[in-house]
């Protein structure tokens, strides 16, 4: 099977590039606590881990004691669009701290509103995170036809599916683990198959699927967490506004002058990458008043050899 984490603000701040190279292929990072709460360490994960060569999923924390599943369903779907979209398939975490006193049947109904509206959102069969005990309890194998199964059962050789009648695509098997890289106890778990066939479940290169590039006139909080971490490692003072414009774009071409990069401007994957391996060093040096001169020379110099050629 193939390893990885899930994690949320209670990891704090990760070293994703240590993740990797301890050998973990995906990581699950939780995006939304019910309707109207963003974890905030949600950008910053989901795009580490992704810059470090994982493959990232994202999962709703469910409370329908509070809020309706459609009102759920919009908030995190927009969330992690904001965020380079999805790859691993939509999760819907439901547990007993996030229902209260609801009965099964309510349970269950909320289950399938908010499945059905994630389905129609992003064209992706979700997949639905809980404990064998919560599952029997509340019938929730009833909702096989619309989900995939994540399942926490912990100390055993083989989870128990609590009733499911079909294999699970994800394993949650320890919740006490240390993993390099991250400074508290983290979550592990297994896709049910090889590292060839969890991509081919992602439907990488397909289904609305593509590696995070952040460009000119890309929004959302994926361009917040880049202008933050620019100002870090560069000393710029980019406003973070997360709008991705002309002086985004000039911060983005230093930095890879710098750092002897393809000079592009766009924040691909080999960018953002290097982009958090200096934050986890000393920080870059601030340009040169000579050096912005020169990348403003240069980008002139493009934009009339350009204008050449027009006839």
């Amino acid at each position: 099977m193939t390893p990885g984490i899930d994690v949320s603000s209670y990891q704090g701040d990760i070293t994703w590039s240590q993740v990797a190279q301890a050998g973990y292929i995906f990581a699950i990072c939780r995006a939304t606590i019910g309707a109207t709460d963003k974890d905030s360490t949600f950008p910053a994960n989901y795009m580490g881990a992704r810059a470090a060569g994982l493959i990232s999923g994202a999962y709703n924390f469910a409370y329908p004691v509070s809020s309706t599943a459609i009102d759920e369903a919009n908030a995190y779907v927009a969330y992690v669009k904001d965020n380079g979209g999805f790859v691993i398939p939509p999760i819907l975490d439901i547990e007993q701290a996030g229902v209260g006193n609801l009965d099964s049947a309510t349970i269950r109904q909320w289950c399938a509103t908010w499945g059905t509206q994630v389905k129609s959102l992003t064209g992706m069969r979700p997949i639905l995170y809980s404990s064998t005990s919560f599952i029997e309890a509340n019938q929730l194998y009833t909702l096989a036809y619309m989900f995939d199964l994540w399942i926490a059962d912990y100390g055993v050789a083989s989870p128990n599916l609590g009733g499911w009648p079909t294999s699970y695509k994800f394993w949650q098997y320890s919740d006490t683990a240390d993993v390099p890289g991250i400074n508290a106890q983290v979550d592990l778990n297994y896709f049910n198959g090889t590292l060839d066939q969890l991509k081919q479940y992602c439907g990488m290169g397909v289904n609305n699927v593509s590696v995070t590039v952040l460009a000119v006139g890309s929004t959302g909080d994926a361009v917040r967490t880049l202008q933050t971490d620019l100002n870090k490692v560069l000393g710029t003072k980019l406003t973070v506004d997360g709008d991705f414009g002309p002086a985004t774009e000039a911060a983005v071409r230093t930095f890879q002058q710098l750092n002897h990069l393809t000079v592009d401007g766009e924040a691909g994957p080999q960018t953002l990458a290097a982009i958090q391996k200096a934050l986890n060093q000393s920080p870059t040096p601030a340009p040169t008043n000579a050096q912005i001169v020169s990348q403003a020379t240069s980008l002139l110099q493009q934009a009339q050899n350009l204008l050449k050629g027009v006839k």
